[in-house]
């Protein structure tokens, strides 16, 4: 296996500008995921990792050498597209062996290498089939086990999921973790489903307009975004406007709301509360944060309710719970109800 850097990266389309001066390491063993939206130079990223875009300036390395200028077929990169690039004149066991063949290798190596990769994606029965006779899903893993076949350094993932259907993209989210961790392999994935990143991701980069906004495990980009975009991007959120002095612990919104939080180090104008992290009840709960609500509206999405409530002055909320939880409370999610809603100080993430 074999680390990844990236230094000084850039790249420039007319006036246009993908990627912004990027600096990155990924470590051996890890799974890194490039996230963000739309433009943000995620895939740009990958394909210079992979070789098939040129970068303006920067350099890049695989496992300490210096591949910025080597061609794709030089780098020993496993690559797998968004939407397979399967041959579909050629046999599922010819589609893994394609790229070995390139390799001049033996017969019986490649032979040996194949079942390799489809027993590591549970496909060996299916060596004779043709892409055509095949699911989706199982297309996709052909794809995973045509680009470990060659046993590269490190393994390029490029929105592989993005084109199954919400079940199927479940499990094969599973298979891939699970695969990725067996091995070990050091993997770098575009995707802009940030539920598949915290999923997967060991490390989560997330990218706006080509420049890296934060890095950090699911857990950090969650609870401590760097800034509103972060936080925006990763989970849900609620964003109060008001403000706090340096050094005091109570942030005034813009509508006399005092809501307490942790002891802020600069001042502030806004606040974040995630959903998950505001409980409900019938009366107040001695919480330093507790304020008398209304609901506005309620979805029922299985079993969990997502609720958005009207705060004393008129700032509204989104709150997600569980049924269960609002059974055994004894409360109602129907509008016009009131009811308590209440957070940690620690919840009260000043942004």
């Amino acid at each position: 296996m074999a680390t990844v850097t990236i230094e000084n990266l850039r790249k420039v389309y007319g006036d246009f500008v993908a990627v912004d001066n990027m600096n990155l390491d990924v470590k051996d063993g890890e799974f890194l995921i490039l996230l963000g939206p739309s433009g943000c130079g995620k895939t740009t990223t990958l394909r210079m990792l992979a070789g098939f875009v040129e970068p303006n300036s920067g350099k890049l390395g695989i496992g300490g050498r210096d591949i910025t200028t080597e061609p794709p077929y030089r780098r020993n990169i496993g690559l797998v597209f968004q939407n397979y690039a399967l041959f579909p004149h050629l046999t599922i066991y010819e589609n893994v062996a394609f790229g070995l063949r390139r390799r001049k290798l033996p017969e019986a190596e490649i032979k040996t290498r194949v079942a390799e990769a489809l027993e590591l994606v549970r496909l060996g029965h299916l060596e004779d089939r043709y892409p055509k006779q095949m699911s989706g899903g199982q297309q996709q893993r052909v794809a995973i086990a045509r680009a470990l076949a060659i046993r590269p350094d490190i393994l390029l993932l490029d929105e592989p999921l993005s084109n199954l259907d919400a079940k199927l993209r479940l499990q094969v989210r599973d298979e891939l973790k699970a695969l990725q961790q067996k091995l070990g392999i050091t993997t770098v994935m575009v995707t802009h489903d940030q539920d598949e990143a915290m999923y997967v991701g060991d490390r989560l980069v997330v990218m706006q307009e080509g420049k890296i906004q934060q890095i950090g495990s699911p857990t950090e980009l969650y609870n401590h975004p760097a800034n509103r975009f972060v936080a925006s991007f990763i989970g849900r959120t609620n964003f109060v406007e008001g403000e706090i002095a340096a050094g005091q612990n109570t942030f005034t919104t813009k509508t006399g709301l005092a809501i307490k939080t942790e002891i802020a180090s600069q001042s502030h104008t806004e606040l974040m509360v995630r959903p998950e992290m505001i409980e409900l009840s019938s009366a107040p709960t001695g919480e330093a944060n507790c304020f008398d609500a209304e609901i506005a509206s309620s979805v029922f999405l299985g079993g969990n309710i997502e609720i958005v409530a009207t705060l004393p002055g008129g700032d509204t909320v989104t709150v997600i719970t569980t049924v269960k939880h609002l059974k055994d409370k004894g409360l109602s999610a129907e509008a016009g109800s009131r009811l308590h809603l209440s957070f940690t100080p620690e919840s009260a993430v000043l942004m």
